[in-house]
């Protein structure tokens, strides 16, 4: 119910703005900052970093935290894979969750990393163990992250869509070089096309090798550094990396509002993954929502166009299955603590 109320509250942000058919003006409270819609980055900034950064603070003044001594430890790369290939369906189920979400034109990774997680959560024998350092929920977001990459090329090369701000990048400078993104592309320039999937591999190889060889030291130097210096310093480079994003301070005041209202939520153990998904979602479902309804007007009653594709259909059953299974198990499982 907490993560359906967050969802839900998600939504309600992603409306602010300016509506996407209609064009009607909502909850902007008159700031003329706000027709564009809040910006989604300094939102992410806002409830995933500021709330930890609060909790880091409180730690603080409670008591005095020291900084960690990391000390060198013998087999932690072969824990590292053995983390990630011990359960190999969760590697698997979230790179494929992570490549049809990178398909999906506007999409992207963030959708792609929290369906992931959830996903993997919901599988999980003990879900009570993520949010608190389970390997797994890790492995479940890196793995969707890095597959919604080369999904997103699909869209990119076949049609010209570009689903994601990387894409959009590489559709430009294929442009400036004369290369038309499209059906047309594998054709005329074959040569081209393929080079991006060689490289994509190749992406990943060097991702490897500078983890393996920078990720141990620079994990170090941070862990060095005592949070009484860390703290002031992240909050203050999410407050430069909100007001770079349009070099607007109503996007900083944005990140700082989402900050305390996803801190407080947090205490409320409200998640903030469904929050953010519905702000990410929410004007792909409007959009899709109102221009159904118009294709339907023609109908006596325009609703039940979204009840005649097949494809529609299976989607609404999914998504029933989706909402009724979290509480099947629920009941399920008090069913057996009557028992014993």
């Amino acid at each position: 119910l907490k993560g359906l109320a967050g969802g839900a509250f998600g939504l309600l942000i992603s409306m602010i703005g300016i509506a996407p058919i209609g064009g009607d003006v909502r909850f902007t409270m008159g700031l003329p900052a706000f027709q564009g819609g809040v910006q989604l980055i300094s939102v992410l900034i806002g409830f995933f970093c500021i709330p930890e950064m609060l909790r880091i603070a409180g730690n603080l003044t409670a008591q005095k935290m020291q900084a960690v001594n990391v000390e060198k430890e013998s087999g932690v790369l072969a824990r590292s894979f053995w983390n990630v290939f011990r359960k190999p369906f969760n590697f698997i189920r979230s790179s494929i969750i992570g490549a049809f979400v990178g398909i999906l034109p506007g999409a992207g990774g963030n959708i792609a990393n929290l369906v992931a997680y959830n996903e993997a959560q919901r599988a999980s024998k003990e879900p009570e163990t993520f949010g608190t350092g389970n390997p797994q929920g890790v492995v479940a977001t890196e793995a969707a992250n890095n597959a919604t990459v080369e999904g997103g090329m699909v869209p990119l090369l076949t049609l010209g869509i570009p689903g994601a701000p990387p894409a959009a990048i590489i559709y430009g400078a294929l442009m400036l070089q004369g290369l038309r993104p499209g059906p047309e592309l594998f054709s005329s320039s074959a040569h081209i096309t393929y080079a991006f999937m060689v490289s994509l591999f190749v992406a990943n190889l060097m991702m490897f090798v500078v983890g393996i060889l920078g990720g141990r030291s620079i994990f170090k130097i941070v862990t060095m550094i005592p949070a009484k210096i860390l703290v002031p310093s992240i909050i203050f480079l999410t407050i430069l990396g909100s007001y770079s994003i349009r070099n607007n301070i109503m996007d900083v005041i944005v990140m700082l509002i989402g900050g305390f209202i996803g801190y407080l939520l947090k205490e409320l153990n409200f998640h903030p993954g469904p929050i953010v998904l519905g702000l990410i979602l929410g004007p792909i479902a409007e959009k899709g929502l109102v221009q159904g309804y118009l294709m339907g007007l023609s109908r006596p009653n325009p609703w039940t166009i979204f009840f005649t594709r097949p494809i529609s259909i299976v989607l609404i059953v999914i998504i029933i299955f989706s909402a009724g299974w979290p509480v099947y198990r629920e009941f399920k499982s008090r069913l057996k603590k009557g028992d014993n």
